[in-house]
């Protein structure tokens, strides 16, 4: 069973637990998204062994490639740098829907896979 909140209620209300909980999932989606971009390297660079490889976008697709193995490494410096050169917040807007994240929304957007806890011990041990 989930987690349900009171309509009315704070990051103070989380405990330790939950705040853990939370950040081995925010680490989790880190992971995850590194080895997908990690995969997506490897693919992309693949592709341009073949011969019939367009000699056009051939160093657009090395970029490329770069790119996510940084972003794999977790060089998100020079990943961010290459995105944001390329408009990368109006793309994420136009994908995702959202630019900015930050820590209370990712914690309300994840905050209800938490496990249930009666709510009159919701806060309690921190």
């Amino acid at each position: 069973m989930t987690r349900q909140l009171p309509e009315r209620w704070s990051f103070d209300d989380l405990s330790k637990e939950d705040m853990r909980a939370l950040l081995t999932g925010a680490l989790d989606e880190v992971y995850a998204l590194r080895m997908l971009m990690a995969m997506n390297a490897v693919v992309t660079e693949a592709t341009l062994d073949y011969k019939s490889f367009p000699k056009s976008r051939r160093s657009f697709s090395e970029h490329q490639a770069v790119v996510m193995r940084a972003a794999a490494s977790g060089d998100h410096q020079a990943a961010y740098v290459e995105a944001h050169q390329h408009h990368g917040k109006q793309i994420l807007e136009e994908v995702a829907g959202d630019s900015c994240m930050t820590n209370g929304q990712w914690i309300l957007d994840h905050v209800h896979l938490l496990p249930e806890r009666d709510t009159e011990t919701l806060g309690e041990g921190q």
